[in-house]
Formats: C-alpha cells, structure tokens, sequence
C-alpha cells in the first residue's frame, strides 16, 4: 500500500507543521539564524473551547454545542520556545536534500522546486519528511499544546 502524501507548509507562526529550535541545539548547517526566530514566552492559554464559547459558537450558527469539539476548555502552562519567524522555504528545503539525498516532495521536477518558488513556502510534505528536515536543522515539530499556545 502507498503512503498518502499530505500537503502542509512548514515553519511560521501562520501554519500548520511550524518547527522551532530546541534549547541548546546546535547545527552545522546554516538553515536560519536567530533573527528569523521569535520567542514565545512560557505562560497558559485555554486549550479547546470553554463551555460558554461552545454555546455562543451553538446559537450563533444554530448549531448543537457539541459539534464545536468535544474537547473542553481547560489552562495549560507552557514553557518558553522560540519559533520560525517565516515558513520553510523551497530553497532552504532544497538545501536538506541536496546534502542529505532525501526525497523530495510532491510537485517537484526531479531534484528542483518549480521555476521562480525559491522563496515560496515548501508544500508537498509529509509528517515524516517534517520531523526528518526539523532534526537535519537541529529543530523539532512543536506540540500540540506549543502550537495553540505559539497561534
């Protein structure tokens, strides 16, 4: 059976799949430096929906209040992470295969992102080919709760 492929853009604070730098890290290969970090300082957030916003969210779309998830709001605590500022590029994501041989995504010719995406966020990705390209950059794919708190 072959795997699915799904698309979704990594790095940012604007996207599904968003990596950030684990503390200590160090990598060899420039892929981004500092400056195109930011810091999200440790704190809570409610995760899920509260009771309330449910049933506001229910009668404003006339709709039961549990089709607005089933999770129910609650605070966690998060510690402090730094995320990309900006989505992966075609070109930084190029630079992961050409010196590891990985594969590479969906809708590229051969070993080349198309023609003038350089700068264009990489789609075509996979899980997997995330987690593999956040470990190559000395980066990891954030938690759930990370990205809600990061969002």
């Amino acid at each position: 059976m072959k795997a699915t492929r799904r698309e979704f853009i990594l790095g940012s604070a604007a996207i599904v799949g968003s990596t950030y730098v684990l503390a200590g890290a160090s990598v060899d290969v420039p892929v981004a430096d500092a400056n195109d970090m930011v810091y999200v300082p440790a704190g809570t957030f409610t995760k899920g929906l509260t009771v309330e916003h449910a049933a506001g969210l229910a009668k404003q779309y006339g709709a039961h209040p549990s089709h607005f998830g089933g999770e129910s709001g609650g605070e966690i605590h998060i510690e402090g992470f730094y995320i990309d500022r900006y989505p992966v590029t075609n070109r930084q994501y190029k630079q992961f295969i050409d010196l590891t041989g990985y594969v590479t995504p969906v809708g590229w010719a051969g070993l080349d992102f198309p023609a003038g995406c350089a700068d264009v966020p990489v789609v075509g990705v996979n899980c997997e080919d995330a987690e593999a390209y956040c470990k190559w950059a000395g980066k990891r794919l954030p938690s759930e709760e990370e990205w809600g708190k990061g969002s």
